[in-house]
Protein backbone atom coordinates (compact mmCIF):
# COMPACT_ATOMS: atom_id res chain seq x y z
CA UNK A 1 0.00 0.00 0.00
CA UNK A 2 2.95 2.24 0.76
CA UNK A 3 4.05 2.26 -2.96
CA UNK A 4 0.35 2.48 -4.50
CA UNK A 5 -0.34 5.96 -2.38
CA UNK A 6 3.25 6.85 -3.30
CA UNK A 7 2.55 6.24 -7.33
CA UNK A 8 -0.62 8.03 -7.12
CA UNK A 9 0.86 10.97 -5.31
CA UNK A 10 3.29 11.23 -7.81
CA UNK A 11 1.10 10.92 -10.57
CA UNK A 12 -0.91 13.99 -9.54
CA UNK A 13 1.86 16.15 -8.66
CA UNK A 14 3.74 15.22 -11.93
CA UNK A 15 1.65 14.57 -14.83
CA UNK A 16 -2.45 15.68 -15.84
CA UNK A 17 -3.24 11.88 -15.29
CA UNK A 18 -6.68 11.84 -13.81
CA UNK A 19 -5.81 9.95 -10.74
CA UNK A 20 -8.06 9.99 -7.73
CA UNK A 21 -6.40 12.20 -4.33
CA UNK A 22 -5.97 10.36 -1.59
CA UNK A 23 -6.90 12.19 1.81
CA UNK A 24 -5.98 9.20 3.78
CA UNK A 25 -4.24 6.31 4.27
CA UNK A 26 -3.31 3.59 6.82
CA UNK A 27 -1.38 0.21 5.73
CA UNK A 28 -1.57 -1.34 9.15
CA UNK A 29 -4.54 -2.26 11.20
CA UNK A 30 -3.83 -0.26 14.34
CA UNK A 31 -7.25 2.41 13.54
CA UNK A 32 -10.25 2.63 13.87
CA UNK A 33 -10.98 0.26 11.26
CA UNK A 34 -9.18 -2.39 12.23
CA UNK A 35 -7.36 -3.26 8.96
CA UNK A 36 -5.62 -1.09 6.03
CA UNK A 37 -7.45 1.19 3.88
CA UNK A 38 -7.25 4.34 1.80
CA UNK A 39 -9.77 6.98 1.90
CA UNK A 40 -9.61 8.65 -1.81
CA UNK A 41 -11.50 10.66 -4.06
CA UNK A 42 -14.79 9.87 -5.32
CA UNK A 43 -14.88 9.84 -9.19
CA UNK A 44 -18.19 9.73 -11.51
CA UNK A 45 -17.09 7.24 -14.56
CA UNK A 46 -17.60 3.22 -15.07
CA UNK A 47 -15.01 0.82 -16.43
CA UNK A 48 -15.93 -0.76 -19.79
CA UNK A 49 -14.81 -3.55 -21.92
CA UNK A 50 -14.09 -4.34 -25.65
CA UNK A 51 -17.65 -5.62 -26.03
CA UNK A 52 -19.20 -2.17 -24.71
CA UNK A 53 -21.19 -0.55 -26.63
CA UNK A 54 -19.30 2.43 -25.51
CA UNK A 55 -15.80 1.33 -26.51
CA UNK A 56 -17.39 0.26 -29.84
CA UNK A 57 -18.31 4.04 -30.46
CA UNK A 58 -15.79 6.24 -29.34
CA UNK A 59 -13.05 3.46 -30.00
CA UNK A 60 -10.61 5.75 -31.53
CA UNK A 61 -10.92 8.34 -29.15
CA UNK A 62 -10.56 6.11 -26.65
CA UNK A 63 -7.14 4.46 -28.03
CA UNK A 64 -5.89 8.28 -28.57
CA UNK A 65 -6.77 9.23 -24.76
CA UNK A 66 -4.93 5.85 -23.97
CA UNK A 67 -1.91 6.58 -26.05
CA UNK A 68 -1.27 10.12 -24.79
CA UNK A 69 -1.77 8.81 -21.03
CA UNK A 70 1.00 6.23 -21.79
CA UNK A 71 3.01 8.76 -23.39
CA UNK A 72 2.74 11.48 -20.08
CA UNK A 73 3.40 8.94 -17.74
CA UNK A 74 6.53 7.74 -19.12
CA UNK A 75 8.23 11.11 -18.52
CA UNK A 76 7.70 10.34 -14.62
CA UNK A 77 11.41 8.66 -14.63
CA UNK A 78 13.82 7.40 -12.44
CA UNK A 79 17.78 6.35 -12.82
CA UNK A 80 17.66 3.20 -11.25
CA UNK A 81 15.00 0.24 -11.86
CA UNK A 82 12.96 -0.01 -8.55
CA UNK A 83 9.64 -0.40 -6.13
CA UNK A 84 8.70 3.14 -5.33
CA UNK A 85 7.41 3.05 -1.30
CA UNK A 86 7.92 6.06 1.04
CA UNK A 87 11.93 6.58 2.75
CA UNK A 88 10.34 5.92 6.27
CA UNK A 89 9.24 2.45 5.49
CA UNK A 90 10.39 -0.25 8.09
CA UNK A 91 12.98 -3.17 7.49
CA UNK A 92 9.70 -6.12 7.91
CA UNK A 93 7.78 -3.86 5.15
CA UNK A 94 10.55 -4.13 2.94
CA UNK A 95 11.15 -7.46 2.73
CA UNK A 96 8.86 -8.50 -0.20
CA UNK A 97 10.02 -5.44 -1.96
CA UNK A 98 12.44 -6.48 -5.54
CA UNK A 99 15.75 -5.10 -5.50
CA UNK A 100 17.13 -1.94 -7.04
CA UNK A 101 18.84 -2.20 -10.33
CA UNK A 102 21.18 0.08 -12.23
CA UNK A 103 20.19 -1.54 -15.64
CA UNK A 104 17.74 -3.28 -17.74
CA UNK A 105 20.12 -6.04 -18.16
CA UNK A 106 20.51 -6.59 -14.63
CA UNK A 107 16.43 -6.71 -13.81
CA UNK A 108 16.31 -9.31 -16.98
CA UNK A 109 19.10 -11.13 -15.39
CA UNK A 110 17.59 -11.27 -12.16
CA UNK A 111 14.31 -12.97 -12.78
CA UNK A 112 16.47 -15.51 -14.89
CA UNK A 113 18.16 -16.35 -11.61
CA UNK A 114 15.08 -16.61 -9.95
CA UNK A 115 14.18 -18.76 -12.61
CA UNK A 116 16.88 -21.30 -12.58
CA UNK A 117 16.44 -21.61 -8.64
CA UNK A 118 13.59 -23.60 -9.12
CA UNK A 119 15.67 -26.50 -10.69
CA UNK A 120 15.89 -28.01 -6.96
CA UNK A 121 12.50 -28.95 -7.49
CA UNK A 122 12.20 -30.03 -10.63
CA UNK A 123 12.81 -33.70 -11.63
CA UNK A 124 15.63 -34.96 -12.35
CA UNK A 125 14.92 -36.14 -16.41
CA UNK A 126 13.67 -32.60 -16.67
CA UNK A 127 15.83 -30.39 -15.14
CA UNK A 128 18.74 -31.08 -17.75
CA UNK A 129 16.70 -29.42 -20.28
CA UNK A 130 15.23 -26.77 -17.84
CA UNK A 131 18.69 -25.46 -17.45
CA UNK A 132 19.42 -25.16 -21.24
CA UNK A 133 15.98 -23.15 -21.29
CA UNK A 134 17.45 -20.86 -19.05
CA UNK A 135 20.49 -20.66 -20.68
CA UNK A 136 19.26 -19.85 -24.13
CA UNK A 137 17.41 -16.66 -23.06
CA UNK A 138 20.47 -15.74 -20.97
CA UNK A 139 22.01 -15.96 -25.00
CA UNK A 140 19.40 -13.92 -26.38
CA UNK A 141 19.64 -11.49 -23.43
CA UNK A 142 23.36 -10.89 -24.56
CA UNK A 143 22.25 -10.96 -28.04
CA UNK A 144 19.73 -7.84 -27.70
CA UNK A 145 20.04 -4.17 -27.60
CA UNK A 146 17.78 -2.91 -24.87
CA UNK A 147 16.49 0.96 -23.89
CA UNK A 148 18.77 2.40 -21.45
CA UNK A 149 17.90 4.62 -18.37
CA UNK A 150 16.57 6.86 -16.93
CA UNK A 151 13.26 4.46 -16.87
CA UNK A 152 9.40 5.23 -16.33
CA UNK A 153 7.22 4.86 -13.88
CA UNK A 154 4.72 1.93 -15.17
CA UNK A 155 1.75 1.24 -14.05
CA UNK A 156 1.59 -2.85 -15.41
CA UNK A 157 -2.08 -2.99 -15.76
CA UNK A 158 -2.84 -0.70 -18.18
CA UNK A 159 -5.63 -1.45 -19.29
CA UNK A 160 -9.93 -0.84 -20.06
CA UNK A 161 -10.30 -2.66 -16.75
CA UNK A 162 -8.54 -0.35 -15.07
CA UNK A 163 -9.80 3.24 -16.37
CA UNK A 164 -13.31 5.22 -15.33
CA UNK A 165 -15.25 6.29 -18.71
CA UNK A 166 -18.06 8.93 -18.80
CA UNK A 167 -20.79 8.58 -21.18
CA UNK A 168 -18.81 10.38 -23.93
CA UNK A 169 -15.62 8.24 -24.07
CA UNK A 170 -13.43 10.34 -22.01
CA UNK A 171 -11.60 8.88 -19.97
CA UNK A 172 -12.06 10.45 -16.27
CA UNK A 173 -9.74 7.99 -13.43
CA UNK A 174 -6.92 5.81 -13.61
CA UNK A 175 -7.37 3.20 -10.92
CA UNK A 176 -5.64 0.23 -9.58
CA UNK A 177 -2.21 1.43 -9.33
CA UNK A 178 -1.11 -1.39 -6.90
CA UNK A 179 1.92 -2.71 -8.43
CA UNK A 180 3.41 0.36 -10.48
CA UNK A 181 6.96 1.09 -9.96
CA UNK A 182 10.55 2.01 -12.15
CA UNK A 183 10.67 -0.91 -14.45
CA UNK A 184 12.25 -1.23 -17.93
CA UNK A 185 11.09 0.54 -20.68
CA UNK A 186 10.63 -2.71 -22.60
CA UNK A 187 8.17 -3.42 -19.60
CA UNK A 188 6.60 -0.11 -19.67
CA UNK A 189 5.84 -0.72 -23.48
CA UNK A 190 2.97 -2.53 -23.66
CA UNK A 191 -0.08 -2.86 -25.58
CA UNK A 192 -3.09 -2.27 -23.31
CA UNK A 193 -5.99 -4.32 -23.09
CA UNK A 194 -7.78 -5.06 -24.83
CA UNK A 195 -4.76 -4.78 -27.90
CA UNK A 196 -2.49 -6.69 -25.76
CA UNK A 197 -1.31 -10.06 -27.23
CA UNK A 198 -0.97 -13.21 -25.06
CA UNK A 199 2.11 -14.45 -26.91
CA UNK A 200 1.80 -18.26 -25.36
CA UNK A 201 -1.54 -18.43 -26.65
CA UNK A 202 -1.12 -16.52 -30.08
CA UNK A 203 -2.33 -19.72 -32.12
CA UNK A 204 -5.73 -19.69 -30.33
CA UNK A 205 -6.92 -16.20 -31.61
CA UNK A 206 -9.53 -16.51 -34.40
CA UNK A 207 -8.77 -15.03 -37.07
CA UNK A 208 -11.06 -12.10 -37.62
CA UNK A 209 -9.92 -11.36 -33.34
CA UNK A 210 -6.17 -11.04 -34.20
CA UNK A 211 -7.10 -8.62 -37.35
CA UNK A 212 -8.62 -6.79 -35.62
CA UNK A 213 -5.95 -6.72 -33.31
CA UNK A 214 -3.56 -6.03 -35.57
CA UNK A 215 -5.76 -2.85 -36.75
CA UNK A 216 -6.29 -1.70 -33.80
CA UNK A 217 -2.43 -1.86 -32.10
CA UNK A 218 -1.16 -0.10 -35.55
CA UNK A 219 -3.65 2.74 -34.64
CA UNK A 220 -2.29 2.75 -31.37
CA UNK A 221 1.31 2.93 -32.53
CA UNK A 222 0.72 5.56 -34.64
CA UNK A 223 -1.05 7.62 -31.89
CA UNK A 224 1.90 7.38 -29.65
CA UNK A 225 4.37 8.28 -31.78
CA UNK A 226 2.14 11.71 -32.93
CA UNK A 227 1.95 11.99 -28.53
CA UNK A 228 6.10 11.37 -28.55
CA UNK A 229 6.37 14.24 -31.49
CA UNK A 230 3.61 17.14 -29.69
CA UNK A 231 5.63 16.55 -26.85
CA UNK A 232 9.33 16.78 -28.28
CA UNK A 233 9.94 12.99 -26.14
CA UNK A 234 12.23 10.64 -28.00
CA UNK A 235 10.05 8.10 -29.54
CA UNK A 236 10.99 5.46 -26.95
CA UNK A 237 7.62 3.98 -26.84
CA UNK A 238 6.62 3.99 -29.66
CA UNK A 239 9.30 2.38 -31.96
CA UNK A 240 9.76 -0.33 -28.65
CA UNK A 241 5.95 -1.66 -28.19
CA UNK A 242 6.36 -3.98 -31.43
CA UNK A 243 10.02 -4.25 -31.21
CA UNK A 244 11.81 -7.79 -31.08
CA UNK A 245 13.52 -7.05 -27.71
CA UNK A 246 9.98 -6.46 -26.35
CA UNK A 247 8.71 -9.56 -26.52
CA UNK A 248 11.60 -11.67 -25.72
CA UNK A 249 11.87 -9.13 -22.52
CA UNK A 250 8.27 -10.46 -21.73
CA UNK A 251 9.75 -13.88 -22.30
CA UNK A 252 12.21 -13.33 -20.13
CA UNK A 253 9.75 -12.76 -17.08
CA UNK A 254 7.05 -15.47 -17.28
CA UNK A 255 9.40 -18.58 -17.96
CA UNK A 256 9.99 -18.86 -14.52
CA UNK A 257 5.75 -18.17 -14.34
CA UNK A 258 3.90 -19.79 -16.67
CA UNK A 259 2.42 -23.47 -16.30
CA UNK A 260 4.78 -25.82 -18.10
CA UNK A 261 2.90 -25.85 -21.93
CA UNK A 262 3.05 -22.28 -22.23
CA UNK A 263 6.59 -22.64 -20.82
CA UNK A 264 7.80 -24.42 -24.21
CA UNK A 265 5.57 -22.30 -26.47
CA UNK A 266 7.92 -19.76 -25.13
CA UNK A 267 11.00 -21.62 -26.33
CA UNK A 268 9.62 -22.29 -29.43
CA UNK A 269 9.65 -18.53 -30.39
CA UNK A 270 12.98 -17.96 -28.79
CA UNK A 271 14.70 -20.83 -30.94
CA UNK A 272 12.81 -19.00 -34.12
CA UNK A 273 14.16 -16.37 -32.90
CA UNK A 274 17.72 -17.79 -32.76
CA UNK A 275 17.45 -18.95 -36.22
CA UNK A 276 16.50 -15.61 -37.72
CA UNK A 277 20.00 -14.17 -36.37
CA UNK A 278 21.20 -16.64 -38.20
CA UNK A 279 19.78 -15.24 -41.42
CA UNK A 280 22.43 -13.14 -44.02
CA UNK A 281 19.03 -10.66 -44.42
CA UNK A 282 18.37 -10.87 -40.76
CA UNK A 283 18.11 -6.92 -39.07
CA UNK A 284 18.15 -6.84 -35.57
CA UNK A 285 14.46 -5.22 -34.38
CA UNK A 286 12.66 -5.85 -37.59
CA UNK A 287 10.25 -8.49 -36.53
CA UNK A 288 6.49 -8.57 -37.57
CA UNK A 289 3.74 -9.86 -35.30
CA UNK A 290 2.76 -11.95 -38.07
CA UNK A 291 6.07 -13.48 -38.01
CA UNK A 292 5.80 -14.30 -34.42
CA UNK A 293 1.98 -15.53 -34.82
CA UNK A 294 3.67 -18.13 -36.87
CA UNK A 295 6.35 -19.60 -34.53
Amino acid sequence: MNGEVRCMKLVRSRTGIPVPEVYAWDGGSQNPFGAPFIVMQAINGRQISRHDPLFQTFKSKILEQMASILIELSTVQCETIESVDFPEVTDSETTSRRPTFDSAREFYSYYLDEDLQTTDSIPDHERETWIAENEKCRRLLRQIKLAIGPYPLTHIDFGLFNLLFDDGGNIVGVIDWTAAGVYPWEVFAQYPEPLRIWWPLRTVYPKERWEEIIEDQRYFKDALRKCERERNLPEIVSSLISAESKIIAEGFLGVGLYPETQRKQWMKIFDRIELRTTDPSYTPGSITFEEVRNM
